[in-house]
């Protein structure tokens, strides 16, 4: 298939590549519109429970999720000058476009018993703005005795006020969000520069807004290191203008299409999805490095253009596609399993998340790549027995093997389904046997007598090395095969010698010592990518993005999102 393909694409090249030129094109032009996220994302489905209460008490009582802070702490703010010009803030801001209601000093009501009606009337204590220090002094002082106010508006201990600022409903989740936020800080630090007072701004709109500009402007700042890293890199390799440009295109085109894809599907911009477009760069550079390498080394041999060509399409094009795809379906074996294990829904229905898993087990296994698959299974596997035997609760436990239970009913069924439709090989490629001979094969498919040739390299070059990406062109012109390295481990040690033995250290211990510092709860999951981690760089090295990927996820610290003292203020 990968011959006709590589046939197909050769002898059609002005089509494919118009084709091309105007999918990117279009794709460009949907990257155009893509739009920032503008509120949280609901993690339970409309028609859960829990979410149909949270609902139904928003509708009754409303949301605080609506309300921006300003805080300040002076003991002159009853001061005349002060004070009033506090109160003009306040009515600044509630003339701006999108603003609900502000209630602060100069806003708040006074309970009036009204004895002709028989009822209470609902009074502003700051009728119109003060003209001398002994109003204000009559305020703060029927301030002090309604106690409602008190820890509200003013803290009588600190000299701590507030002013809360209420959105509109269809303004808060919009763009224009942004806009009033910026209008709010502009009319409040210039109360702030005026009597050198510093203000303390909070609130969900705030933070949300806060969180939003930094998402956008991280997209962009990791994009260009991104593409600066991508250039870097690719000219260190091929010292070449040519082979630079049309590798930083080629990823360029996947980053188009990762952003319009998003738009076209009706996603939007969040803390997640704008991890995609860096990503993209980050898994296209090793591909382009690979492909170019197999290009030139054929065309090195015999001359031929075409031929180099086909050769680097039906051989590193489809280990790659297979390398890369099968570990993404055991990454995602092992997210969906670790989501039915912790029973939290990831397509919005646990059933679903069954039912993918299960899918992503049988393609996974038709590819016959059994290291992405392993991977995802022995992750889960450690996060299981981590969980089981290191709790003190026996429930747990008693979860945990009958979770393994099902988990292996279900695999045993799934294995038996594949290994039938692929008329028993799948069990002779785990079990390294040639269908065809019935011969046993190196389980490793190789990989051992690469791992020997490079602690050869190691002992005889233990100090430095061979020099980085000198283990392949040596291993090439002693066997005449240039076969990439497929453990991180040997790679390093080969071509660095005792830097690469330090460079190990580091890789091996520093995630374990986060991990372990980590609640108890937590550390299954971090051991389990930990591993996975390992697993992957022991029989892909990181020929695939995959394994920085899964490492970079093990210093993750699970907190909630926060934002500097600068952002949000005090409390």
């Amino acid at each position: 298939m990968w011959k006709f393909l590589a046939n197909k694409v050769l002898r059609n090249r002005p089509a494919f590549l118009f084709g091309l030129v105007l999918l990117t094109v279009f794709m460009g032009y949907m990257a155009t519109n893509i739009k920032l996220s503008y509120h949280f994302a609901s993690l339970l489905p409309a028609t859960d429970s829990s979410f149909v209460q949270y609902e139904r008490f928003k509708k009754l009582f409303g949301e605080d999720g609506s309300v921006m802070v300003i805080g300040l702490a002076d003991s002159s703010i009853f001061r005349i000058e002060k004070f009033n010009d506090w109160y003009l803030l306040s009515k600044k801001i509630k003339k701006i476009d999108g603003i609900q209601n502000v209630l602060s000093l100069g806003d708040v009501y006074d309970l009036v018993r009204n004895d002709s009606l028989r009822r209470f009337d609902f009074v502003p204590l700051v009728k119109s703005l003060p003209q001398q220090q002994s109003e204000i002094d009559s305020i703060r002082k029927r301030l002090d005795e309604l106690p409602f106010y008190d820890g509200l508006v003013l803290n009588k201990e600190t000299n701590a006020t507030l002013m809360a600022i209420t959105f509109k409903k269809k303004d808060l989740d919009s763009k224009h969000r942004i806009d009033i936020v910026n209008e709010i800080k502009k009319e409040a630090d210039a109360f702030s520069r005026l009597h050198n007072i510093e203000l303390h701004f909070s609130g969900m709109p705030y933070i949300r807004t806060a969180v939003m500009e930094k998402v956008s402007h991280e997209l962009k700042l990791f994009l260009i290191l991104a593409v600066i890293m991508t250039t870097i890199i690719l000219g260190a390799f091929f010292r070449s203008i040519s082979s630079v440009v049309i590798s930083v295109i080629v990823v360029a085109i996947g980053v188009l299409w990762s952003i319009g894809s998003i738009e076209l599907l009706n996603y939007k911009i969040t803390i997640l999805t704008a991890l995609i477009p860096p990503l993209i760069m980050v898994i296209g550079v090793p591909n382009c490095i690979f492909l170019i390498n197999k290009y030139h080394s054929e065309y090195a041999h015999h001359g031929n253009k075409v031929k180099a060509l086909a050769r680097m399409i039906t051989t590193i094009g489809v280990s790659l596609f297979l390398a890369n795809i099968t570990t993404a379906i055991g990454f995602g074996v092992f997210v969906l399993g670790l989501g039915l294990f912790y029973k939290s829904e990831i397509a919005g229905f646990l059933i679903i998340d069954a039912l993918l898993l299960v899918t992503f087990l049988i393609r996974g296994l038709a590819t016959f790549s059994r290291g992405g698959m392993m991977g995802g299974l022995i992750a889960m596997a450690i996060l299981i027995l981590y969980s089981a035997f290191f709790s003190k609760r026996p429930k747990i436990l008693f979860y945990s093997i009958s979770f393994v239970l099902i988990a292996s009913l279900v695999g045993f069924n799934v294995w038996n389904y594949v290994n039938k439709n692929t008329e028993g090989r799948l069990e002779y490629r785990y079990r390294s046997i040639d269908y065809r001979t019935g011969q046993e094969k190196d389980f490793s498919s190789g990989r051992s007598e690469i791992l020997a040739r490079e602690l050869l390299m190691f002992t005889n070059n233990p100090v430095l090395g061979v020099g980085p990406g000198m283990g392949v062109t040596l291993a090439e012109q002693r066997t005449g095969i240039a076969a990439q390295s497929h453990s991180e481990y040997t790679r390093l040690l080969a071509e660095h010698g005792l830097l690469g033995v330090g460079a190990l250290m580091i890789l091996l211990f520093m995630p374990v010592k986060l991990i372990m510092a980590l609640p108890s709860s937590h550390r299954p999951i971090f051991l389990a990518l930990f591993f996975l981690t390992l697993f992957t760089m022991f029989h892909s090295a990181m020929r695939l993005a995959a394994p920085g990927f899964f490492y970079g996820l093990c210093f993750i610290k699970p907190s909630a999102f926060t934002l500097s003292k600068k952002d949000v203020g005090r409390n």
